[in-house]
């Protein structure tokens, strides 16, 4: 991958998830998504985001939890599939420096607890992520009502955002999950990109590894449109494949015939 910078002149690789667009690029759909995470944060309470495989929601959703003052928001970011309810208590716990109660009663009042002091005491808002939500049993489901619920549901003392497929939204409407839907305050669906943004995308991820130069030309940007429709992880995935391609025929320019060429190759489409 050295031998990609020094051939195109980028300081790193382009299309990685360590690279933050920041402002370089933002589609209406992620704007949207930033306007509501920005009222979950003046309001509390439970929020939503889903939307396709490698739209780009946890992507973007990490970007905005790194910007926020640490001093004032306590982040948790839980990520796996299979809890059972003991096990979601205990890798809270842990996300909020506790060390695990036993049992699970005892996990629970000691993570309301702690919730509790950290909002009203060190005047910081727990905000607790939980990714691929759409993989959560019905029981832990039940148990995130519970973990939302102060002072007789009175008090909003977190934020929990809920973020997954688009099969989740699905999960919500079947009718024993009515009590956790209503509590949703806010709920935003990512769309894949446009032709314009996809364009807009490549080339703020260009610009953001030093290059000025457009490496991809129209061509090029219509055929990774065409083919991953909007996806950012397969647009990331092509656009590389195609930056490989080029340089391998010594060219500096990405056309349209490398990108074609590069799905064929590793049968996209």
């Amino acid at each position: 991958m050295n031998d990609m910078c020094t051939h195109y002149g980028f300081m790193q690789i382009p299309f990685s998830k360590e690279i933050n667009l920041g402002d370089e690029f933002e589609s209406k759909s992620l704007s949207t998504l930033k306007v509501r995470l920005n009222f979950l944060l003046d309001h509390k309470g439970i929020g939503l985001v889903s939307g396709q495989p490698g739209s780009g929601k946890t992507t973007f959703v990490r970007n905005f939890v790194e910007n926020l003052n640490p001093a004032l928001y306590k982040i948790v970011y839980l990520h796996h599939a299979n809890f059972t309810p003991v096990e979601f208590y205990r890798d809270l716990a842990w996300g909020l420096g506790l060390t695990p109660k036993m049992r699970r009663s005892d996990l629970c009042r000691q993570i309301s607890a702690n919730i509790t002091d950290t909002y009203k005491v060190r005047r910081q808002t727990p905000f607790i992520i939980i990714d691929e939500v759409q993989f959560l049993k019905k029981d832990i489901l039940d148990e995130l009502l519970l973990i939302t619920n102060y002072e007789m549901d009175s008090h909003d003392y977190m934020i929990l955002l809920l973020v997954g497929q688009q099969a989740f939204e699905t999960t919500l409407t079947l009718g024993d999950n009515e009590a956790l839907l209503q509590r949703i305050v806010v709920r935003t669906f990512v769309t894949p990109m446009s032709k314009t943004e996809t364009a807009s995308y490549i080339k703020g991820h260009i610009t953001r590894v030093g290059c000025r130069s457009n490496i991809f030309n129209k061509d090029a940007i219509e055929a990774i449109f065409q083919t991953e429709k909007g996806n950012m992880r397969r647009t990331n995935r092509l656009a590389l494949l195609g930056l490989q391609m080029g340089m391998i025929e010594k060219k500096t320019i990405v056309t349209g015939e490398h990108i074609i060429n590069a799905a064929t190759e590793h049968s996209y489409g």
